[in-house]
């Protein structure tokens, strides 16, 4: 579960191609979930992102102007949250233009999953909770201007295929069908582990 909250999130960063994954939980030796695991990324053809760049909100597309990831992305190593009992887990991940975010996830395969994304000069660009809902496996991300600030804009990632996007205080928006995770970019593959910190 918390692969398919990764996927969804960075499929959405990840150009705003299509992101996809699975829904295995994958656990690093040490216990904690690796960021890259089980998911493909591929490149939209040019038509469907103009159709889904044009669907996409203002409020949410004004979250990723500083802060797009691209080039070659890097895990870093993941650390384990709590002692002498371990509660969660934390993943950095740096991409070659200099965007980086954190990711603090619990144990429990349904918890929630909190990450920050920063800027290349360094400050943070936004931050966002993603959660799976156990009775549907919707995943649900909220967007803030940083951590326990104000609400921009909330995704529902449903399982039944379709995607939604909120801003607050307006109509939701649902995407053309394959729209969830394709925009203006792509990673290539999954993150390779090497050196990589975050704030």
């Amino acid at each position: 579960m918390k692969t398919k909250q990764w996927a969804v999130a960075l499929g959405m960063m990840l150009a705003l191609g299509a992101c996809g994954g699975d829904d295995d939980d994958d656990t690093g030796s040490d216990g904690g979930k690796t960021a890259d695991s089980g998911m493909q990324m591929m490149t939209c053809t040019a038509a469907q992102k103009t159709m889904c760049e044009a669907a996409y909100p203002s409020c949410f597309t004004n979250l990723f102007t500083m802060c797009t990831p691209s080039g070659a992305c890097t895990a870093g190593p993941t650390m384990t949250i709590g002692m002498p009992i371990p509660t969660g887990v934390v993943q950095p991940i740096c991409w070659a233009n200099g965007v980086k975010h954190r990711s603090e996830a619990t144990l429990d395969p349904y918890g929630p999953i909190d990450t920050t994304t920063y800027k290349p000069a360094g400050g943070v660009c936004y931050h966002y909770v993603s959660q799976v809902a156990m009775a549907t496996n919707d995943v649900t991300l909220k967007y803030y201007n940083m951590k326990g600030g104000t609400l921009i804009a909330t995704q529902v990632a449903r399982s039944n295929g379709t995607t939604t996007i909120q801003c607050a205080g307006q109509a939701e928006v649902t995407l053309p069908s394959g729209c969830g995770g394709c925009a203006s970019g792509s990673a290539g593959g999954g993150c390779t582990q090497g050196a990589c910190t975050a704030p």
